[in-house]
């Protein structure tokens, strides 16, 4: 909900309650494990503990109140050398007597 003369803030309680994946999904916690546990069996209650998705019908009503976490959904990653080695381990080569340096 944007507030006075348009500007948008963060909703707190909102901010507490869901969280924005990578991908830009949003995750929220189960209800039913604060209390009256003893009659729900452990797989039920570790099932209670996992997150899962918010419906599509209700993304809209997060976004509103989340202005500012979706800035970084869906990028791209940064780009990776092909050989999975990053520049710091690789061999300094180039010498006229064909040596390698460092490694």
């Amino acid at each position: 909900m944007p507030g006075p003369s348009g500007t948008s803030k963060t909703r707190k309680a909102v901010a507490k309650r869901f969280k924005i994946t990578g991908t830009g999904k949003v995750l929220r916690r189960k209800q039913g494990k604060r209390h009256i546990l003893q009659k729900k069996n452990s797989k039920r209650k570790r099932a209670l503990g996992r997150a899962c998705l918010v419906s599509d019908a209700d993304i809209k009503n997060v976004k509103e109140n989340l202005p500012f976490g979706w800035s970084n959904c869906g990028r791209q990653p940064r780009p990776r050398p092909r050989n999975g080695r990053t520049p710091h381990s690789l061999p300094l080569t180039g010498y006229s007597s064909g040596e390698t340096v460092g490694a």
